[in-house]
């Protein structure tokens, strides 16, 4: 018999309640990075001329890679 090996499905972004947390809290955050402290971005300068589907796909970028790199 083949098995699989068991997958973890468990999402840590919803609360007991249902509602979503993590997503990106304004255009301006800061994520704190254990070698180098907090690390501040603020995307609100780039949503200028119509630029704003862009910029709200980077900011999204950023803060999903926020617990994998290294600033």
């Amino acid at each position: 018999m083949i098995g699989r090996k068991r997958v973890n499905r468990k999402v840590d972004s919803i609360r007991l309640d249902g509602q979503v947390i993590d997503l990106p809290p304004a255009w301006s955050f800061a994520i704190i990075c254990k070698h180098h402290g907090e690390i501040r971005f603020d995307f609100q300068p780039l949503c200028r001329n119509e630029r704003e589907e862009l910029t709200k796909q980077f900011r999204d970028a950023v803060w999903s890679l926020r617990h994998e790199l290294v600033g």
